[in-house]
C-alpha cells in the first residue's frame, strides 16, 4: 500500500495501492476493518489517488469525513 490513514483511535484504516510492483491499483481507495480483519469497502476512481485525509466528526457520534485528492 502506498498511502494509509487511520481514523483517530478506531479500527478503521483507509488505504491506497500503488507500490512499484502494485498488488492493489493506485486508483482505488480501500477501507480495512482491523477488528474484522478484512476489507469492508472500496472506492474506484478514473484517475490515480494522490492523497487521502480521514478525520472524525466532532459534532456527530460515529461519523467521519474522508477527503480524497486525485491526480
Amino acid at each position: 500500500m502506498n498511502l494509509v490513514e487511520m481514523l483517530y483511535k478506531t479500527n478503521l484504516l483507509v488505504m491506497v495501492g500503488g507500490d512499484p510492483i502494485p498488488k492493489y491499483p493506485s486508483n482505488k481507495v480501500y477501507f480495512w476493518d482491523d477488528y474484522q480483519g478484512k476489507f469492508t469497502a472500496e472506492l474506484t476512481f478514473k484517475k490515480d489517488v494522490k492523497s487521502i485525509k480521514l478525520r472524525q466528526n466532532k459534532y456527530s457520534e460515529g461519523k467521519f469525513s474522508l477527503n480524497i485528492f486525485l491526480e
